[in-house]
């Protein structure tokens, strides 16, 4: 019952850090797009370059994990028994950048497995 739960825990932060994630980017490009047709625009009182800068410092972040991520899933996929191609290098890069550390810290837990 304990892994079910804390396999369910991990799926939760991985929809809230996409959402942290991708967020500000939508909310840059509705600011940027004058939403609304307003001149100017802003979302929540910030316009376009704040929060493009808040989705940029979000990515650095996201950056900085790469490495580690690549290797939780490149050993989750020896564990397995899977072979190790690009097309798994680039998932394991995408869902970093896309949510950051819940794509790869449950595969270096050995949660899913």
């Amino acid at each position: 019952m304990f892994r079910v739960k804390e396999r369910a825990l991990w799926r939760v932060k991985q929809v809230a850090e996409t959402v942290v994630t991708l967020g500000p980017l939508t909310f840059g490009v509705a600011a940027a797009a004058n939403w609304a047709g307003i001149a100017g625009s802003t979302v929540l009182g910030l316009g376009a370059p704040v929060w493009l800068g808040i989705f940029g410092a979000v990515e650095a972040v996201h950056l900085a994990e790469i490495q580690a991520a690549i290797r939780a899933w490149k050993n989750e996929a020896e564990r397995k028994g899977r072979l190790w191609t690009r097309a798994s290098a680039v998932r394991a890069v995408a869902a970093t950048l896309c949510c950051g550390y819940p794509s790869w810290v449950p595969r270096n837990l050995k949660i899913f497995n």
